[in-house]
């Protein structure tokens, strides 16, 4: 039971996160099911994450757990327990996460995208994680963590998710997706490093750093969807007349050249994009074949 508590307790704030996070995405928005599925997959890569923590911390001759604030640890140990233990192996976790489970997908088709999974597989690890620390320092850690540390790691993590973006368009460097991670390793590493101090004067500084990095990831949020290429893309919906199959605006109440009523069409009326004249459904609001935004009104009775 109390474990059952600990992971729901974990998992509401990254959840939560991810679904206003995901609002933002306004244009085509990514398949729920991937986005999902990319959580998950953040929750799957935190084992390999810990072994190889666990491998870091032996090699580097620290011991399991040294960085806790009041541990007494040096102050070497400290910025290899923070940039390389975690900063540098969780970074590198997510980023592969992504790059390797989601962006070869054609739904992975813009910055904003990147944005979106990026946060998904950060969310998904930051959320186990949240787990992991309750479970050694009671749940009232989850007051901390929820709105602290686990948007922390959504902040450090979508830089390098937007110029993946940026790949998938062709657009930017090679190298700037190279030069996004080693940031997020570096801030990440930063972040921890000034927490582990346990010094209140240095816990300020990474306060700091966190508003800042939650500044530049609200403005990255907004050049993406300024960005996307299906932000202007709106088209009407259309259906097909039963009887003679001319093509009228879906809120129409009758067709336009026999005079078939549409409203009380029980069958035969097929829906079509404005834009490209693709068959879409009903339900879609985006169209499937040229992405753009699906406007109507539903007329009573269809």
């Amino acid at each position: 039971m109390e474990l059952v508590a600990y992971v729901t307790l974990g998992f509401a704030p990254g959840v939560f996160w991810l679904w206003l996070i995901y609002q933002r995405d306004r244009y085509i928005p990514a398949p729920p099911f991937l986005v999902v599925r990319t959580f998950l997959w953040g929750v799957a890569i935190s084992l390999p994450v810990v072994i190889v923590e666990g491998l870091l911390e032996a090699a580097g001759g620290v011991t399991l757990g040294q960085g806790v604030p009041g541990d007494g640890s040096s102050l070497a140990g400290i910025a290899y327990t923070s940039f390389v233990v975690a900063g540098f192996t969780e970074e590198a976790a997510k980023f592969f996460v992504v790059h390797k489970t989601i962006f070869p997908s054609p739904y992975f088709r813009q910055p904003l995208d990147g944005v979106i999974f990026a946060a998904a597989g950060a969310l998904g690890f930051a959320s186990i994680e949240n787990v992991f620390y309750m479970a050694t320092f009671g749940p009232a850690v989850i007051l901390v963590r929820g709105p602290f540390s686990t948007l922390a790691h959504v902040f450090f993590s979508v830089a390098w998710g937007y110029t993946l973006g940026l790949r998938k368009q062709r657009k930017g460097w090679p190298s700037l997706v190279a030069l996004s991670v080693l940031s997020a390793m570096f801030l990440h590493g930063l972040f921890d490093f000034l927490l582990f101090l346990a010094d209140p004067q240095y816990g300020v500084w990474a306060f700091a750093l966190f508003i800042a990095s939650g500044l530049v990831f609200l403005l990255i949020i907004m050049v993406s969807q300024r960005q996307s290429p299906y932000r202007h893309k709106v088209a009407a919906t259309l259906v097909t007349c039963p009887r003679c199959a001319s093509r009228i605006g879906f809120g129409a109440g009758f067709c336009t050249a026999c005079g078939q009523s549409l409203a009380l069409a029980k069958t035969g009326l097929q829906f079509l994009c404005g834009n490209c004249n693709a068959l879409v459904e009903k339900r879609h609001h985006f169209c499937t074949t040229c992405g753009s935004r699906l406007e109507r009104r539903r007329p009573i009775g269809v």
